[in-house]
């Protein structure tokens, strides 16, 4: 007798754990924020909702709530120091223009 042939199939959300080396999700943010400088209110909504989106993917994985505000605070700072970064990066090269 043959024995039936049993396939199980699970699909996963991988997400890169510490939060500040998802340098994709960092730019998109800074992006946003750039391009809502006038009006920042516009941009922070961005910002909460990525970090409300994070908190739940590691709430979800079993993270404890301690850990999940150290890792959003990173993820804030993350996204600030890439804004200073761009700032920084375009003053220089600003600077180094030749009339």
């Amino acid at each position: 007798m043959k024995c039936p042939t049993v396939s199980i199939t699970a699909t996963a959300t991988v997400f890169a754990f510490p939060v500040e080396k998802q340098i994709g999700l960092i730019r998109r943010t800074v992006d946003v924020l750039d391009a809502k400088c006038a009006e920042r209110t516009f941009g922070e909504p961005y910002l909460q909702r990525a970090a409300d989106k994070i908190t739940r993917r590691l709430a979800a994985a079993g993270v404890d709530e301690i850990t999940i505000a150290q890792q959003i605070a990173a993820f804030r700072k993350a996204v600030d120091d890439e804004s200073l970064r761009r700032l920084f990066d375009n003053f220089e090269r600003l600077s180094t223009v030749k009339p």
